[in-house]
């Protein structure tokens, strides 16, 4: 388990998952990515992979369904 302060990207993640869970879907893994080797993990990434064509087009209609989400 990592031990360090929330930080921005994750503040993001549990933003997102949130969001997901709301719109009725999930990412099995949704994640800050620490493993970036430097100057890379000074700008963290979030890990949305691995999930079922299924999730990814509940995860598209939530999108299109929202006009908020556009240009982002």
């Amino acid at each position: 388990m990592r031990q360090h302060a929330i930080t921005a990207p994750d503040r993001a993640v549990g933003e997102l998952r949130t969001a997901l869970v709301g719109a009725g879907t999930q990412l099995p893994f949704l994640s800050v990515d620490l493993l970036l080797p430097p100057p890379a993990h000074q700008y963290p990434v979030i890990t949305l992979g691995r999930c079922s064509a299924e999730t990814a087009q509940a995860l598209a209609h939530a999108l299109r369904k929202d006009p908020s989400c556009r240009n982002h």
